[in-house]
Parts: structure tokens; C-alpha cells; sequence
């Protein structure tokens, strides 16, 4: 009986974190497609570059 519980458990752990998404990103991150909307944008990340030219 105990076997029964622990396998009945299991399988509802398992259907739990499986029903998750994780793949969701938290909307304060900064991520491409939220942050390279202009130009000026672009220019600002691309200017810690210059700092690794000779």
C-alpha cells in the first residue's frame, strides 16, 4: 500500500513541474526583441566594443 502512495505521489509531482513553463522570460529582463527598438539603442550596446580595438 505504502509502494501505491508513493507512486500515486510521484506521478503528481511529476504532472506538476511538467505542467510548468519555463521557458518564459521575467518582464524585466532585457532581451533583443524588448530592447534594440532604434537605432541609438543599438549604437549605445555596440559602443563597449571599441574599447576592445587597438
Amino acid at each position: 500500500m505504502k509502494a501505491i502512495n508513493k507512486i500515486i505521489i510521484l506521478g503528481m509531482v511529476t504532472t506538476l513541474f511538467s505542467s510548468c513553463d519555463l521557458t518564459l522570460l521575467p518582464e524585466n529582463a532585457v532581451t533583443p526583441e524588448n530592447y534594440f527598438q532604434n537605432k541609438s539603442d543599438l549604437e549605445l550596446w555596440t559602443n563597449q566594443f571599441y574599447t576592445l580595438l587597438d
